[in-house]
C-alpha cells in the first residue's frame, strides 16, 4: 500500500454536475446554482463547485485506497480560486508524518497547473496496515 505521491483526477463536466454535487452535500448558496447571481455577489464568470465537495470526493477516493480507514480530520483547508465546469482537477495526496496507526496526508487540487484547494488530513490506519508500511 502505498498513499505517497498517489494522484488522481476528478472531472467537473458541467453546470448541472456543479448544481448536484451541491444539493448533494446540502448547499444552497447561490454560488454554486446560480449564475447569474454569482456574478452579482462575486463577480465570478459562473457558478462554482463547492469547495468541500471536492474534499468529500479527495476523502472518498482515500477511502477506497485505504479500507477500513477512519478520516480523522481535515486540517488548514485553503480554497485559493474558484473551479468552474468544465474542468479537470489533478488530486494529490502526499504522506508527511506517519506513527503507528496514524499517518497525516497532505492532499490539494490542482486546475490549469494552479493550485485550487490544499488541506491536511489525519487518517487512522485499519489495524491491518501500520504506517511503516506506508512509503512517505
Amino acid at each position: 500500500m502505498k498513499l505517497t505521491d498517489w494522484k488522481k483526477e476528478f472531472r467537473i463536466e458541467d453546470d448541472g454536475f456543479i448544481r448536484e454535487h451541491a444539493n448533494r452535500i446540502g448547499d444552497q448558496n447561490p454560488l454554486h446554482h446560480n449564475a447569474e447571481m454569482a456574478m452579482q455577489f462575486q463577480k465570478l464568470t459562473g457558478i462554482v463547485m463547492p469547495g468541500m465537495a471536492i474534499l468529500n470526493h479527495i476523502t472518498a477516493l482515500i477511502a477506497q485506497e485505504v479500507p477500513g480507514v477512519i478520516i480523522c480530520g481535515i486540517d488548514k483547508a485553503r480554497f485559493y480560486r474558484p473551479v468552474y465546469a468544465p474542468t479537470l482537477l489533478s488530486l494529490f495526496f502526499t504522506v508527511s508524518k506517519k506513527k503507528m496507526r496514524r499517518v497525516e496526508v497532505e492532499i490539494g487540487a490542482i486546475d490549469d497547473n494552479r493550485t485550487a484547494i490544499s488541506a491536511t488530513c489525519l487518517l487512522w490506519l485499519p489495524e491491518t496496515v501500520r504506517a511503516e508500511s506506508i512509503a512517505a
